[in-house]
């Protein structure tokens, strides 16, 4: 089974709302189904919805997850795709270089983020900030808090038995 983390913090509460809300396709009157959450008491519009719903909130435990976002990069376990222009030319010729090339200025794009960023400490803990506003951190979020999630089920305060671990962002 895969799981989809959400961000449960402010706006990403709607989303989780949406998502254990039963849907169908306008065009083809397709009933799509709903989801329910792994860690959650919310309740899905359908009863017996299938738990893929992760929702995650920081608050309490930003400290926790930036100091795993540490761990995954001081450990090498965290792998970045390199640069477009390296991996250019051994590319297999069946692999659509545009897509790759999107993958990769992705990368950069959140590479620039993590750059922006520095540690602050705080009374009780630590967290980021932006040394330029106008430059976002939304990928690094995503990134730390699949990282986290991912760390729980690693650690086995999850059961991890029916889990697959993918990370997308686009």
């Amino acid at each position: 089974m895969k799981a989809i983390v959400v961000d449960g913090n402010n706006i990403g509460q709607g989303l989780v709302e949406k998502l254990l809300e039963d849907e169908t396709d306008d065009e083809t009157n397709e009933e799509l189904g709903c989801f329910s959450t792994i860690n959650t008491d919310d309740k899905p519009k359908v009863h017996d919805a299938p738990p893929f719903v992760y929702v995650l909130k920081s608050q309490g435990i930003n400290g926790d997850i930036i100091r795993e976002f540490i761990n995954y990069v001081e450990s090498n376990k965290l792998k970045l795709v390199k640069p477009f222009d390296e991996i250019r030319n051994n590319l297999p010729k069946d692999m659509n270089g545009e897509d790759i090339e999107a993958i990769c200025l992705q990368m950069q794009v959140l590479i620039d983020e993590v750059a922006n960023l520095k540690l602050k400490k705080t009374h009780n803990s630590i967290t980021v900030e932006q040394v330029v506003r106008r430059v976002d951190k939304d990928r690094w979020s995503a990134l730390v808090y699949a990282l986290y999630y991912i760390a729980q089920f690693l650690e086995g305060e999850v059961d991890n038995s029916e889990y697959d671990f993918v990370f997308s962002y686009s």
